[in-house]
């Protein structure tokens, strides 16, 4: 390989043939146990296990192609540039998705319809930098850099490493969610997930810092694919990494699809939406009685008490008031939003047996009718007096009386 301008390209060092050659029996080796976890979860990881396969075609036929060139140039060549991009970008997409899968398996997802965006959103913004990479990084002897189009090869990718910062970003909210799903059927097989992705995100981000510096310094020793022996090596053994934490982690959760199927009784493929709870009492109370966490954080109108409420189906509403919870603060906040559903809709029963279990703030000096007024009820007093008004009457007549 050159490294200088003045003199002419070589072909590839012994080195750099014998890692291309154990990188083609490594990945070929490990695309058996990934096919197999692909397999295992064809149903709850669509997200994540067609970019995964994909890449080992990719990384498979690479090594191929330049083990069949090892006596010519070693310089970049245009199927080469494709097929390291291909690489990174199925890589950083699989990371994405094992995300999003982990953030699914919960039998009540948190805000599904929102990490569905989510994912759509970076799998295109990343698409469109691995583009602009792949386009701009071929090798263009006409150029002054010997490639197409610098300014596109690095806006790709500086949009690529954006987006797997945002992902990076994202593993925070993703994790603290699927903490307070703890109790979930499908905990574990959702925490492997997030432990193995955690870390190969920043794999990827090392990985993906070589392509950003080659972009930005054209100097050929630091490329990524064709570069010096060490490059190659450190970038072989990040993605190597990354795979290995993949496999082991689908490894371990490959019988999510199975264990999610038993406790619903029904196709693993049909999703648990929040907004079926109609004429489901029986399968809620079976999600209950298996840990499901009905008081999980979530946009008000997204908890399943106040869909509940707003359908008004008062045998669920019941089950989910007399459900354990782990925070008083967040259940007290899920019986406000349930009761003005429940007020607004005009739904009596529900009302009542909300209003049973609604806990005030202790005040000595005021009775509940009176909290209640300096409450967050706003307009929805006057719906809600009737249910206080009588307490409020008793205790006056008590103090009264003494």
């Amino acid at each position: 390989m050159s490294t200088s301008s003045s003199q002419p390209p070589s072909p590839p060092t012994t080195a750099c043939i014998g890692l291309s050659a154990t990188a083609l029996i490594v990945f070929t080796i490990l695309l058996f146990p990934a096919v197999y976890v692909a397999y295992k979860h064809r149903k709850v990881g669509k997200a994540w296990f067609p970019p995964f396969i994909i890449f080992f075609i990719f990384r498979i036929t690479s090594e191929i192609y330049y083990l069949s060139r090892r006596n010519e140039p070693d310089i970049p060549t245009a199927y080469a540039m494709v097929a390291a991009a291909a690489s990174t970008a199925t890589l950083s997409v699989t990371i994405i998705g094992i995300i999003y899968e982990a953030l699914n398996l919960p039998l009540f997802p948190y805000k599904r319809q929102r990490n569905r965006i989510a994912l759509i959103a970076m799998n295109v913004v990343y698409n469109i930098g691995t583009i602009l990479s792949a386009y701009g990084g071929m090798r263009d002897t006409t150029m002054p850099d010997n490639i197409k189009n610098g300014a596109a090869d690095k806006a790709g990718n500086i949009i690529m490493f954006l987006v797997m910062i945002g992902t990076l970003v994202w593993l925070y909210p993703a994790g603290k969610h699927i903490y307070y799903a703890r109790q979930d059927i499908s905990y574990r097989s959702a925490e492997v997930l997030m432990m193995a992705a955690a870390p190969a995100t920043v794999l990827q981000l090392i990985r993906m810092n070589y392509d950003l510096i080659y972009s930005f310094t054209q100097i050929a020793m630091l490329h990524p694919t064709t570069g010096s022996f060490a490059i190659r090596f450190v970038t072989f053994s990040l993605q190597l990494a990354i795979v290995g934490m993949v496999i082991v982690a689908g490894w371990f959760s490959k019988d999510v699809a199975t264990i999610r199927a038993r406790v619903l009784k029904t196709d693993s493929t049909s999703e648990c939406e929040p907004d079926i709870i109609k004429g489901s009492d029986a399968l809620i109370e079976l999600l209950i009685s298996h840990g499901a966490d009905v008081f999980m954080d979530s946009w008000a109108d997204e908890r399943l008490l106040v869909i509940a409420t707003r359908q008004g189906q008062d045998f669920t509403v019941e089950m989910f008031l007399e459900a354990s919870y782990s925070s008083t603060s967040v259940w007290r906040e899920h019986i406000c939003n349930a009761i003005t559903v429940a007020a607004k809709e005009d739904h009596e029963t529900i009302l009542a047996s909300l209003m049973k279990h609604y806990r005030l703030d202790e005040a000595k000096t005021q009775n509940k009718w009176e909290r209640v007024q300096q409450s967050h009820f706003g307009d929805l007093l006057e719906l809600l007096r009737p249910y206080f008004e009588a307490d409020g009457i008793s205790e006056q007549v008590g103090k009264e009386s003494n």
